[in-house]
């Protein structure tokens, strides 16, 4: 029998969760979608794209440690970033009038089944 696929996403927001079912449904994905509560370990609202990244990449490895058996984890983070590749490190009053962007960073990471070491007799 054919072993069931699980993607197991690092938040529990329903709306990341059916954005992860629709997209894996285009690629006609047969498996399960499930979800799990998963630490970003950046801030509240993260600023610029490194802290973004690291908080998607944190996500699916947080859900990788937490379903171990999942054969693919995601990861999703929100972040401002501000346009024309400003920097920032927080929003002031002097740059609240510049351009922000509302960014998403999604990592998805497949974990390949590790097979049991052969036995011999």
């Amino acid at each position: 029998t054919a072993m069931a696929l699980l993607c197991v996403v690092g938040s529990a927001s329903p709306i990341k969760l059916r954005a992860v079912r629709d997209a894996f449904a285009e690629c006609a994905w047969l498996g399960a979608v499930e979800g799990v509560s998963a630490p970003s370990g950046v801030s509240d609202q993260p600023l610029g794209k490194d802290e973004t990244e690291r908080g998607a990449r944190n996500r699916a490895l947080a859900a990788a440690e937490a379903v171990p058996t999942a054969h693919v984890v995601v990861g999703i983070e929100n972040g401002m970033l501000l346009a024309h590749e400003q920097k920032a490190s927080a929003i002031t009053e002097e740059n609240r009038v510049l351009a922000w962007i509302d960014a998403a960073c999604i990592v998805v990471m497949h974990r390949p089944r590790r097979r049991p070491p052969p036995t011999h007799p």
